[in-house]
């Protein structure tokens, strides 16, 4: 108590002599780094003590059981870091709070017990509705997009809760390899937070920070950890997907012209997504082709396809984040010479033909990628339960 008290006291201080933002972001980047960075090997030791283990199977792509509430350190690193910052600078930070609250719970609880996927929808689509009234926060504008303009409220209001229960499941399912939903939501909300910054939305620059800087403490355990080995699970993941959603919402709400060289559309928005949204989309078309249920699992996701390739988690997370950067430049390449019909159009194209290469190579080399998937499960490391 005494300790939040301080940093409030010393932040608000800081502010005062300066009369700038920036202490406040430095401030939320180490505090959110910090919190999950200290929390995590207490989050594993508790885990390993009761046996709170996420157990390999025949999805998995690690050889034994791991501690899967990594969520509960980066939960704990963005909420304080979050409200502690929103109180200082006055923002209205209610809703964000309890949403984000409320999905972290609903994921833990699918970790510790499992809970029914068509369950979880519900609750999301509940959450998006919560937030679309409460926050104010709704797509209206579809800047030109296959010619539409401005939405009806019904409307906006409809595509709003879709577009955040979508894109909240497109995250938790893209959850598979190491470091891939850390590190895409890294660069995701990189991306958000600089529009954010450069058109002065400070509120939603307080949502990304201190996300940003959990992840990246997340991240270096789940990547290199060895003694403190942990998993995102579905209490990471969802909350991170809703809180990637909600930034995209408002990012579609930026002026047009706001921010130099980055264009505002629904086609950057697709390409800084691209991964999770064309990786649901694959696979739930897969799944329906094949007569398989839409909410069961299999190893049917793009990050699968690679490690059969047989690349490593690490490379194949890096991949997938390169394949992020580079659709959001191209994405801002296009809108400078074609329309968002026709830029959306294009993107779409490439990342069927981009992923499609891939699968093709598996399925004309089946034998050749089989066998270095054997050379790289050989070197599995039966201690941590990743590669080496």
């Amino acid at each position: 108590m005494y300790l939040i008290e301080f940093q409030r006291l010393l932040i608000t201080g800081l502010l005062f002599i300066t009369d700038q933002l920036f202490y406040w972001q430095l401030f939320s980047l180490l505090q959110g780094f910090a919190i999950t960075f200290i929390i995590v090997p207490v989050v594993v030791i508790f885990a390993r003590k009761f046996n709170l283990l996420y157990k390999p199977n025949n999805r998995s792509s690690h050889a034994n059981p791991v501690p899967a509430l990594g969520g509960i350190a980066i939960f704990a690193g963005f909420i304080i870091t979050f409200q502690l910052i929103t109180s200082i600078t006055k923002q209205q930070s209610f809703t964000i709070i309890i949403a984000t609250t409320l999905i972290f719970f609903v994921g833990l609880i699918d970790d510790l017990v499992e809970v029914k996927p068509w369950r979880k929808l519900i609750i999301i689509i509940l959450l998006s509705l919560f937030i679309t009234q409460t926050q104010g926060l709704t797509i209206d504008n579809f800047h030109g997009l296959f010619s539409i303009n401005q939405l009806n409220k019904l409307f906006s209001i409809a595509v709003t809760v879709l577009v955040i229960a979508y894109i909240t499941n497109a995250i938790n399912l893209i959850d598979g390899v190491d470091g891939l939903a850390s590190g895409l939501g890294i660069t995701i909300l990189s991306i958000f937070s600089y529009c954010f910054y450069h058109s002065n939305n400070i509120q939603y620059l307080s949502l990304t920070l201190p996300m940003i800087a959990s992840l990246t403490a997340f991240l270096l355990f789940n990547i290199w950890g060895k003694r403190y080995k942990i998993f995102m699970g579905d209490s990471g993941s969802l909350l991170l997907g809703l809180i990637v959603a909600v930034s995209l919402i408002r990012f579609m709400k930026i002026s047009q012209g706001a921010i130099d060289n980055i264009g505002i559309s629904p086609v950057t928005a697709f390409a800084v997504l691209i991964v999770p949204v064309y990786d649901a989309i694959h696979v739930s078309i897969k799944r329906l082709v094949t007569g398989r249920a839409l909410f069961k699992p299999d190893k049917g996701h793009i990050h699968h396809t690679y490690l059969k390739l047989g690349f490593t988690h690490r490379i194949t997370s890096l991949i997938l984040v390169a394949y992020t950067i580079i659709f959001f430049f191209l994405s801002q390449i296009l809108l400078q010479f074609f329309n968002d019909d026709v830029a959306l159009a294009i993107l779409i194209v490439l990342a069927i033909l981009l992923w499609g290469f891939a699968e093709t190579l598996l399925r004309k080399y089946p034998r050749k990628f089989a066998l270095r998937r054997y050379n790289y499960l050989s070197k599995i490391s039966y201690n941590t339960g990743t590669e080496k």
